[in-house]
């Protein structure tokens, strides 16, 4: 297994390899989100539902174990030996919908799962908004996101510059 120096480079390396996954999608136009492909073992539709039920239990376990519960993996519903009904179930609960639904769903957890990485750090107010900010640039109109009522924050370089504490949650 890989490690990295520190959490920066993580934080980069988890950037770079989920805008290299999530812009395989972009050219896929919706009439094809459920064919398959002979090199691929799975849909579009199918991949993405794969890839949103795996973050949802990983955001869940990361959670519980917050609450000082035991993480009930892979989830409570399902045990290790049944990996093809956990499989099928991400396959009914995200498969049916658009393709842009899943990603949207994508980008809102790889920011939790970033800000959950970071949430020890003193300065993760300002590092939180920078990367919804980013993912605004990815795509537009698919995060919540938190402005700064002072600086009126409306770039990434104005959220690195703003260190104020007063902020505002808007959605775009």
């Amino acid at each position: 297994m890989r490690t990295y120096k520190n959490k920066d480079e993580l934080k980069s390396e988890i950037h770079k390899s989920f805008e290299k996954y999530i812009s395989e999608f972009d050219d896929i136009p919706e009439s094809l989100k459920d064919t398959s492909v002979e090199e691929v073992d799975r849909t579009p539709a199918e991949n993405l539902a794969y890839q949103v039920g795996w973050t949802t239990l990983v955001l869940k376990w990361e959670e519980d174990e917050r609450k000082g519960l035991q993480a009930k993996t892979p989830s409570n519903e399902f045990k290790w030996n049944q990996l093809g009904d956990l499989y099928q179930w991400f396959n009914d609960t995200y498969a049916h919908l658009s393709l842009r639904e899943p990603k949207r769903v994508l980008v809102n957890k790889k920011l939790k799962i970033v800000t959950a990485f970071y949430s020890r750090n003193p300065l993760i107010s300002l590092m939180r908004d920078k990367i919804v900010l980013q993912l605004q640039l990815i795509m537009p109109g698919s995060v919540s996101m938190t402005l700064c009522r002072k600086c009126s924050i409306s770039s990434l370089d104005e959220a690195t510059a703003c260190t104020c504490s007063l902020s505002l949650p808007v959605t775009r």
